[in-house]
């Protein structure tokens, strides 16, 4: 053999030996990668049925406390409970209306503030689920039309609980409405309903309030 092939026969076989060192290496990256992946399912897999039994978990715990808690309220004694502040009704105070208050402006909203009072006519707060709906008549309508509805919303108790509001100017419940089509004329009638479902008493307590412009 020539010189020159004895160097390149050498050199070959290392090169070979560098390349299935490096292809071992590859297959070998791609197998840690490949268990890594299985072990993050598995893991996300988990989480997931720990969080599923948790929210089960939950749901019977606040079952459980809705029974304690009506089991409370019928075990009272008749003075307690004859003490105990409920709503006795609503109302839908006048500073209610078209939001901003500025009437050259158009309207894009109404506001709405609600009044629980208990059978000594005092504010009270209330738990329980309040649908509140504004309707609007334009004062060109013709006459007989009955509004239409601009807007609407339904607070869950939770959300009923943050709309409450108490300061200077009083204490009670402020509902936001927002106008799909602002109302530029403000001439009309606006009407506002309001109906609150006693989660307490289980009594239903409507009010309505009609301002025309």
């Amino acid at each position: 053999m020539k010189p020159a092939a004895r160097t390149i026969v050498p050199t070959l076989a290392v090169l070979a030996g560098v390349l299935f060192a490096l292809g071992g290496c590859r297959i070998g990256g791609n197998r840690e990668v490949e268990k890594v992946n299985d072990e993050l399912r598995r893991e996300n897999l988990e989480l997931k049925q720990q969080v599923e039994m948790l929210s089960h978990d939950r749901d019977d715990l606040r079952v459980k406390l809705e029974g304690e808690a009506r089991a409370r309220l019928g075990a009272l004694n008749p003075e307690v409970l004859a003490a105990l502040p409920v709503c006795a009704g609503v109302e839908i105070e006048k500073l209610s209306g078209l939001e901003p208050a500025d009437r050259s402006a158009a309207a894009t909203g109404v506001v709405v503030y609600l009044r629980p009072y208990d059978s000594r006519d005092r504010v009270v707060q209330i738990v329980g689920m309040l649908d509140v709906e504004a309707a609007w008549l334009p004062g060109s309508a013709g006459k007989g039309e009955a509004p239409r509805t601009i807007a609407r919303a339904r607070l869950e108790p939770a959300q009923l609980r943050e709309a409450y509001r108490s300061g200077l100017m009083g204490s009670g419940y402020t509902v936001e409405l927002p106008l799909e089509t602002p109302i530029g004329d403000r001439a009309g009638t606006l009407v506002i309903r309001a109906e609150f479902a006693d989660a307490l008493t289980g009594k239903v307590w409507k009010a309505e309030r009609t301002e025309t412009r």
